[in-house]
């Protein structure tokens, strides 16, 4: 059976292991901008098309949900993506009510240049760290992802709670 490696840190604090991804991730997101500028699309995007691509059809909820992003934001993205062509809207077969997102003409075209640029960035992120670490990486990117959703949920009800008195 697994048995979760456990690893003793040192002399570092949490703030310095925050400021460490922090860095990471915007040198990550930077690298992110200038690989997209070949696409003509940014970073958020990208991540977006790609989550339509592998769960077909969606509601701008699901999209919110799984891109960690608010309704606002997707809702101009999608639209933005739309006049593009590289979305379509259409009615629910389900529920005629509810409008589904899915790929567009020119998302299908464009899929496998992001694709590259998708492998380019994990080479870059990842490309000497071995198997081993790979795993052990993703194990504690996945560990810790649910403890933030979960503190973004409770900012997320006080900030409405507040808003509601």
């Amino acid at each position: 059976t697994y048995q979760p490696i456990k690893y003793f840190i040192v002399d570092m604090s949490t703030n310095e292991i925050l400021e460490q991804f922090s860095a990471v991730r915007r040198q990550l997101n930077r690298l992110f901008i200038v690989y997209l500028k070949e696409a003509d699309l940014g970073p958020k995007q990208m991540i977006l098309l790609r989550f339509v691509h592998k769960n077909k059809l969606c509601t701008m909820s699901d999209i919110a949900c799984g891109i960690g992003s608010d309704k606002a934001s997707v809702t101009r993205m999608v639209n933005s993506l739309v006049t593009g062509n590289f979305l379509e809207r259409r009615s629910s077969d389900s529920d005629h009510r509810e409008t589904v997102i899915h790929l567009g003409k020119k998302a299908k075209t464009v899929l496998p240049e992001i694709e590259k640029i998708y492998s380019r960035l994990s080479e870059e992120f990842a490309g000497e760290l071995s198997s081993s670490e790979r795993k052990t990486l993703l194990i504690l990117l996945k560990k810790i992802e649910p403890r933030i959703q979960r503190a973004i949920a409770t900012v997320v009800e006080k900030s409405y709670k507040k808003e509601s008195l």
